[in-house]
């Protein structure tokens, strides 16, 4: 089975004063960052496509930081990309067994609702894990089967 790990970048200061594309994480973001990629790390020949924005970036490294060898590709597509375009830059990774996207909402959200036909509005640091049979297509609408589904809980 092939999985894909769609994951909403986590909490970022406000835009008030920076471009959207460099805001960073704020405190709380970072603590569930770091929450997240300790509770639950990528598979290890997992395939990392994130947004080129700097809390999307800042969100991967934690996971980076711990997993130094997964394969890490920024694309500037993802950022506050819509489902089409979301699955346009995974289907140009279909052939890899484990995917992981790190992008926005709520492109994110759509993107998961789409691939398995559940609606969940995925909060900052949300992650979710779904699979697909080795057969099929991997963005056939509605044919994933969910997996985990993981919003951030910063008091474990």
């Amino acid at each position: 089975m092939k999985t894909l790990t769609p994951i909403r970048h986590a909490h970022a200061e406000p835009g008030l004063q920076l471009p959207d594309i460099d805001r960073s994480l704020n405190g709380l973001g970072e603590i569930e960052a770091e929450v997240q990629s300790r509770r639950f790390p990528f598979y290890p020949n997992a395939v990392v496509l994130v947004s080129p924005v700097k809390r999307t970036l800042e969100t991967a490294q934690y996971w980076i930081e711990k997993q130094p060898n997964i394969n890490v590709k920024t694309i500037n597509a993802l950022y506050n990309s819509d489902t089409a375009t979301l699955i346009r830059c995974i289907e140009n990774f279909s052939t890899e067994e484990n995917l992981v996207v790190i992008a926005h909402n709520p492109g994110i959200s759509e993107l998961y609702h789409e691939l398995t036909g559940d609606w969940v509005p995925f909060r900052p640091g949300t992650m979710a894990v779904i699979g697909f049979s080795e057969d099929c297509q991997i963005c056939e609408k509605g044919i994933a089967l969910p997996i985990s589904l993981q919003f951030p809980n910063i008091n474990e």
